[in-house]
Formats: C-alpha cells, sequence, structure tokens
C-alpha cells in the first residue's frame, strides 16, 4: 500500500511538470522515452505468439464438414487466395480473369491494389457459381451483399465443426495461406506482396513456421498446388 501511494506521489508530481510546461502528449512520450534509454528502464518485448493455421488435416475435415455450396467456396476461396474475408467480399466478378488465371484486389487494405493467382482448381467452380452474374461475386441468393461479420460467422460456424482446440477464426484461413507459402520456401519479400503487407515486419512473423518436408508434402496434397 505504502508503495502505490509512493508511485502516486511521484506520478502527480510529475504530472504537475508536464502541465506546468504545457508539454503537449508529442513532447510526453518523447521525455518518458529519454528517461526510458538513460536511465535503462526498457520495458520488454513480449514475444508475438505465432498465428494459429490448420494443419493438412484440418483443412481435409474442414472442406468435409462444410456442407452449405456457398460456404464450401467462400473458405476454398480464402484458402486458396489468401484473400482478407474484407477484400473476398469486395471483390466483383469483373476483377476476375480467368484466361490468366488472376484476381485484380482493388482498394483492399490501406486503399492499396495488388494482383493474386486464381487457384486453377476454383477456374471451374467460380464459372459456374457465376453463371451469367455481374457485380459482386460473393452475394445472397436475391443478389444482396453479405455484410463482413455475416461472411464471418458463415465459415466460424463451420470452423467450429472441427472441434479444435486451437482458436481457429476466418482470419486463420489467411495464416493457413501464408504458412503453405512458407514452407514452400517462398521468400518473405515475395509473401508480403502476396498478402498485401504495407511492412514486412508483419510477413516475418512466418519465419518463425517450423519448415519440414512432410509438412510440405502435405499441404502441397491438400491444397491441391
Amino acid at each position: 500500500m505504502k508503495k502505490d501511494t509512493k508511485l502516486q506521489k511521484v506520478s502527480n508530481e510529475i504530472l504537475g511538470i508536464i502541465k506546468k510546461n504545457q508539454f503537449n502528449p508529442a513532447q510526453v512520450r518523447y521525455i518518458f522515452k529519454l528517461v526510458r534509454q538513460k536511465g535503462g528502464y526498457q520495458v520488454p518485448k513480449v514475444p508475438k505468439a505465432l498465428p494459429n493455421y490448420l494443419s493438412p488435416a484440418e483443412i481435409y475435415q474442414l472442406l468435409q464438414v462444410t456442407e452449405d455450396s456457398f460456404d464450401h467456396l467462400l473458405i476454398e476461396f480464402l484458402l486458396k487466395t489468401g484473400l482478407r474475408i474484407s477484400e473476398a467480399r469486395n471483390i466483383m466478378i469483373q476483377d476476375i480473369d480467368f484466361s490468366m488465371q488472376q484476381i485484380n484486389v482493388r482498394k483492399g487494405k490501406n486503399s492499396k491494389d495488388r494482383t493474386v493467382t486464381l487457384h486453377h482448381s476454383l477456374v471451374n467452380t467460380l464459372r459456374m457459381y457465376i453463371n451469367d452474374r455481374k457485380g459482386y461475386l460473393f452475394v445472397k441468393k436475391d443478389g444482396l451483399r453479405y455484410s463482413v461479420r455475416a461472411l464471418q460467422y458463415r465459415i466460424s460456424k463451420n470452423i467450429e465443426k472441427l472441434g479444435s482446440s486451437k482458436k481457429l477464426n476466418t482470419h486463420s484461413l489467411r495464416h493457413t495461406f501464408a504458412t503453405y507459402l512458407r514452407l514452400q520456401g517462398m521468400p518473405l519479400q515475395d509473401i508480403q506482396v502476396i498478402l498485401g503487407h504495407s511492412t514486412i515486419k508483419t510477413t516475418e512473423i512466418y519465419a518463425k513456421m517450423v519448415q519440414s518436408v512432410e509438412s510440405r508434402e502435405k499441404f502441397q496434397q491438400i491444397m491441391g498446388f
């Protein structure tokens, strides 16, 4: 209790100095940065947890338990493109170039455009699903768009069927795609471009993924690459 009282007293004194000198937030941050550096009070960084992703067996099981054809296509689409769910929601049919087997992702995160590969196994399924339609790719039967939350719900209810002890969600499909690319030995810089990361630091977490021939072959078989 005395220690808390002492800390409160010191914090009040510091607050008084800040107010007296009318320091702005940026100046306050700089002052505390100098204090940490000069006093050796650097806060140890907490190791960033590796993202949860689906194993080859879980991918197979997920596709097996997903009975709804729309849900199945959506899940497979995310697994084989690595798109964010918000980006998949915004894909227009005209953004898909079947002849070049690529998808133009317009205004992804941070309003950046990029191009991703359309997996060959998705071509015929997408053609049948589109069936002369125009407009957005993933829509309801009445033609109206799904919200991001609604799409996440459709995916999550199928992921729950796995009964996995891991914390899996819609974004885990993107992590699975990135993990597979890394297992294939793809350079992080290339993965960064494909995923649309604004900084390589975000992509570097996949550098810590366990790489093994066995894992790579199993992913190859189930993902169809």
